[in-house]
């Protein structure tokens, strides 16, 4: 895949939009056109990149040395792929880079609303690994769990069968809330049922 080094920018900072981006043709996605208009600037932006561009192309964003626990080959940053944002707008699967992003997105509005003592994240990558490395993401568990007891809240988003979901741990309670926009039961998983339950245990 070829990188369009013109268009990477680490900080997602991009530039005001032209009047043409602006108006752009949302008919190659499956979200509304009158959604587009609704879409913050750097929305606007993403949709010009993927119409106004011959090749495809990617780009790295900075999640920051503390956005997660450190531990091992931990990453800090996200690299994002035309392919990645074309499923996005398109409700097709999200790739963990756009978690990531979001992730990065909510811990910035935490600092925003001061708030960032309060809640922790866990990386979704490393949650990912509960078939893989099952040994690996007990570790990390335990180390980031305890990296993080002083926050109130931590946010675990995971994927299980092709959809993803989030857990919130109520650390001062040592329980655990789930969000899973597809409900319970014949619709999608009970929390009795989720392949990450038992490694939740505080």
């Amino acid at each position: 895949m070829q990188t369009d080094k013109s268009s990477t920018d680490s900080r997602l900072n991009f530039q005001p939009l032209s009047q043409e981006e602006q108006d752009v043709d949302s008919s190659h996605f499956k979200i509304r056109a009158s959604t587009v208009g609704t879409l913050p600037p750097s929305c606007k932006k993403l949709y010009g990149m993927l119409q106004s561009q011959n090749q495809d192309f990617c780009f790295n964003v900075d999640l920051g040395e503390y956005l997660f626990p450190s531990f091992g080959n931990q990453k800090s940053k996200a690299y994002v792929t035309s392919d990645d944002i074309e499923q996005f707008f398109n409700m097709g699967w999200l790739h963990t880079s756009i978690v990531h992003i979001w992730i990065r997105f909510l811990d910035s509005n935490s600092k925003h609303y001061q708030i960032q003592d309060e809640i922790g994240f866990l990386c979704p990558s490393k949650l990912a690994m509960i078939k893989s490395r099952p040994s690996y993401l007990a570790s990390y568990l335990n180390h980031s769990i305890s990296q993080l007891r002083m926050k109130k809240f931590l946010f675990a988003p995971f994927h299980q069968s092709h959809h993803w979901m989030l857990v919130v741990i109520i650390m001062e309670r040592a329980e655990a809330l789930l969000f899973n926009s597809l409900g319970v039961g014949l619709m999608g998983p009970e929390f009795e049922d989720l392949e990450i339950k038992g490694h939740l245990s505080l």
